[in-house]
């Protein structure tokens, strides 16, 4: 754990967020409020932590959950089989108390072979329509791109540049 606290000490100080990707949160309090005390030992003075659950797990009593634990925030809601705007929210909401901030596209859901296979070409076309979307609703895009994806063996960097420079293009704002 000490290994890896001034490596986060760093990222927050230089204006990063370190926010938590969940492995057993979704099974209830206590074991989220296990994972959120390894981090809080490594960030003792960070007082707001977000939380995204892997492979997106969501049972009903997720936020209810997570707000006890003592979670700022969760970036769960989404899908992986689909990308947008899930449920037409286009900006954060409140679930169990807690405030969630939809996941909009996600890499794998895209482009792998166990989702939807696209091409980068195709990839784009439906990550084009959902920053027009974006920009039309005034609404909150969250992209989640797994580090494996910017080399080998993936190689969706260049999607996710042109994602930032579309954003930018567009007058998006960078959180």
């Amino acid at each position: 754990v000490t290994q890896h606290a001034k490596t986060l000490e760093n990222l927050e100080k230089n204006g990063w967020e370190v926010g938590i990707h969940g492995i057993d949160a979704h099974l209830g309090v206590e074991q989220a409020q296990k994972e959120l005390a390894v981090f809080k030992k490594m960030l003792p003075n960070k007082e707001k932590w977000g939380m995204r659950m892997h492979w997106l797990y969501q049972p009903p009593e997720l936020w209810k959950n997570l707000k006890q634990a003592g979670f700022y925030y969760d970036a769960t809601f989404g899908a992986n089989d689909e990308v947008g705007f899930i449920d037409n929210q286009y900006v954060p909401f409140e679930k169990g108390g807690l405030p969630v901030v939809p996941l909009t596209i996600q890499d794998g859901t895209l482009m792998a072979k166990w989702r939807k296979q696209l091409s980068i070409k195709q990839a784009w076309q439906d990550i084009r329509a959902i920053l027009e979307t974006a920009r039309q609703k005034n609404a909150v895009v969250t992209v989640l791109w797994h580090n494996a994806s910017f080399g080998p063996p993936r190689y969706w960097d260049s999607l996710y540049e042109k994602i930032i420079r579309q954003g930018k293009e567009d007058g998006a704002q960078f959180l």
